[in-house]
């Protein structure tokens, strides 16, 4: 199999499994009922790891795009740009909410991080997915 295929579903899985995870507080009527949740998704380090993966992937992304139309073979690096920025940013953002479960730094201070950056999750989420679909229904397509 060839690895572009490989990187081309992991990308496409990341973007939808975590774009899906991002906008979870959506689905939810109250802090509460969303921070039992969050417990369970995000109160182990995996989310860490999972962030890493991320940034390993989005380098992969940009290295083994989908093979492009022939005649935009020279700006190939461009097809899977948008995916990769997106991929990039929802690990640094999983990567960032570790700093939610250490003790490094004050109760106070962790809760308004988290605060800022569950109000930028659902964007993220909505944008994950929008560009996961557009990536999807047209792989080949440039700057998508």
């Amino acid at each position: 199999m060839k690895i572009n295929l490989i990187v081309y579903f992991f990308s496409n899985f990341y973007m939808l499994v975590f774009g899906l995870i991002f906008i979870l507080p959506l689905f939810y009527s109250s802090k509460e009922e969303y921070d039992k949740v969050k417990k369970i998704i995000f109160g182990n380090k995996l989310h860490t790891y999972i962030g890493f993966f991320g940034i390993v992937l989005a380098a992969l992304v940009i290295l083994f795009p989908m093979p492009s139309l022939p005649k935009t073979d020279s700006i190939i690096i461009l097809g899977d740009f948008i995916p990769s920025v997106v991929i990039l940013i929802i690990s640094i953002t999983l990567i960032f909410g570790f700093i939610r479960n250490s003790k490094i730094l004050s109760p106070q201070l962790i809760k308004k991080g988290d605060d800022i950056l569950t109000s930028f999750q659902i964007p993220i989420g909505i944008i994950s997915i929008i560009v996961c679909a557009i990536h999807i229904v047209a792989p080949e397509a440039i700057l998508i």
